[in-house]
């Protein structure tokens, strides 16, 4: 697994701006009928893994296979 990691804290002024720009009602704008599925998008279960089956299979890559990229898709 791989992380991404800053070799310092972020200044005290990102900080600041990231909490007055938090969402305060993340669901406004989104139909009533879709409001049951909200926690499927909250935060506690966007850093959630699937329960691993026995028949998962891992996807090797490799620096020689092909990739795609933006400019070429």
């Amino acid at each position: 697994m791989r992380a991404l990691t800053f070799p310092h804290t972020p200044p005290e002024h990102v900080a600041i701006a990231k909490e007055e720009e938090a969402d305060t009602n993340p669901l406004e704008g989104v139909p009533s009928k879709y409001h049951k599925y909200a926690k499927v998008f909250g935060e506690e279960e966007f850093n959630k893994l699937p329960q691993h089956w026995h028949y998962d299979i891992g996807i090797e890559l490799t620096e020689e296979g092909p990739s795609i990229h933006p400019s070429t898709a």
